[in-house]
């Protein structure tokens, strides 16, 4: 039942993120410096795009923990939708999906803290994108699966690679 009801609120999320960004919901200022300062960012991606990754993360928790009850779940939720927004704002302003996917990951990163968060944010919000791309074009759900976890792992691939590369780098 709480695996049900997860899936709902996952469900819900992205049917209210995509009607949020449909709308053009703007940036609302967050109480928290760190989240003021995301919100408040200058460059043409945030102008464009209008939206803000904190305040949809933090949405995002919101909902899905109330919806689920669960903290682990909500978290997720919430750094899928950062680096879904993050995501969608880099790829306004860089219009290359690979440049965009590394903003996703800097931006997720320095938020969070954490290389796992940033990877899994990433890894979803690009495989999403070719998801959403392929469903489209297609009209096939099976494809667009199939097209997720494609790009899911491609995504994992490049993100492993940048980070031994940088990691040797270091060490040298």
């Amino acid at each position: 039942m709480k695996k049900t009801l997860a899936i709902i609120g996952v469900l819900v999320l992205s049917l209210s993120l995509a009607g949020a960004a449909v709308a053009g919901e703007h940036c609302k200022k967050a109480k928290a410096a760190s989240a003021e300062k995301s919100c408040n960012k200058s460059t043409a991606s945030y102008a464009e795009a209008g939206h803000c990754p904190s305040t949809a993360a933090k949405a995002a928790y919101a909902s899905t923990l109330e919806s689920t009850g669960c903290e682990k779940t909500a978290k997720t939720a919430f750094a899928k939708a950062m680096g879904e927004v993050a995501f969608a704002n880099a790829l306004v302003e860089k219009q290359c999906t690979e440049s965009a996917a590394k903003a996703t990951f800097s931006y997720v990163l320095e938020q969070s803290g954490c290389s796992t968060t940033a990877t899994t944010a990433t890894k979803h919000a690009v495989a999403k994108a070719a998801y959403d791309k392929c469903l489209n074009e297609t009209g096939c759900e099976k494809t667009a699966d199939a097209e997720y976890e494609k790009t899911s792992m491609k995504v994992a691939a490049e993100i492993e690679k940048h980070m031994t590369e940088a990691s040797e780098e270091k060490s040298s």
